[in-house]
């Protein structure tokens, strides 16, 4: 035989050691990209926004049909 079975075995047993390191280390990297600046993320605080604009406009929009109606 060319290699011995424990040969070949401890060269698995390296390649597959080598390789858990290498697929831990890709799993813990953090980049700042990633990360939210405050508790809630940018775009559900710019929808938030929005959505109170509307909520004035609609509110806007009832007190002049109200007054509308009244006079």
């Amino acid at each position: 035989m060319l290699f011995r079975v424990d040969e070949i075995v401890a060269a698995g047993r390296i390649i597959l050691g080598v390789l858990a390191v290498v697929m831990l280390a890709g799993c813990g990297g953090d980049s700042d990209a990633e990360k939210p600046q405050g508790v809630i993320p940018e775009h559900q605080l710019n929808a938030l926004e929005k959505a109170e604009n509307v909520e004035n406009l609609l509110e806007e929009a009832d007190k002049a049909r109200r007054s509308a109606m009244d006079d």
